[in-house]
């Protein structure tokens, strides 16, 4: 008897103790992409539930992304939908300007992760608690300076201003050259 008892015992301290029947997994190609200051920006999310109960899907971000007023529509997704069967979701991001006057040389990069989690309704109550699979997809914005920005330097400003510059000395010094030397002009 005593065999049977610690057999039993040991059977269901070693069986799972959690089920999920619901989740969500993500399908994901960008990784690292540049963005343009002050202008908003938008991606593609594939979700799918390979599980059994259907559930409706929104797209939420973590880390430095949060900051950029994301955006994303939630979708229904039926249960055993799989990664090649997978639902769009777009998500987007209001990109800051970042830069004042001139653009850097390494421009900024925001980190983050982009994470698939089942919706609920606001006032969801009920008792005990619920569980649900999510899935996370990283991602990295670098931010580029925008184009159309003022003034920006480059070497062709530079080169302009030491002709100028050059022009400007030579004049000078003829000037004083022919003040200093008198020289009448015949006629």
């Amino acid at each position: 008897m005593r065999k049977i008892l610690l057999l039993l015992s040991l059977i269901i301290l070693l069986s799972p103790q959690a089920f999920a029947l619901k989740g969500v997994g993500i399908v994901y190609g960008t990784v690292i992409t540049n963005v343009v200051e002050g202008k908003s920006a938008c991606f593609d999310y594939g979700v799918y539930n390979p599980w059994d109960e259907d559930v409706k899907v929104e797209l939420t971000v973590s880390g430095e992304l949060a900051d950029l007023n994301p955006f994303s529509e939630s979708v229904e997704v039926p249960g055993e939908t799989y990664h090649n069967q997978a639902k769009q979701v777009q998500i987007c991001f209001d990109i800051p300007r970042m830069y004042s006057l001139d653009c850097p040389e390494t421009p900024t990069s925001l980190h983050g992760k982009i994470i698939a989690t089942e919706w609920y309704p606001a006032g969801f109550e009920g008792t005990g608690s619920s569980t649900s699979v999510s899935a996370a997809a990283p991602l990295e914005l670098i931010v580029q300076c925008d184009s159309e920005k003022g003034f920006q330097f480059n070497s062709t400003f530079f080169l302009v201003g030491v002709a100028i510059v050059g022009i400007g000395l030579m004049i000078y010094i003829m000037k004083k050259f022919f003040a200093t030397h008198k020289i009448i002009k015949k006629k």
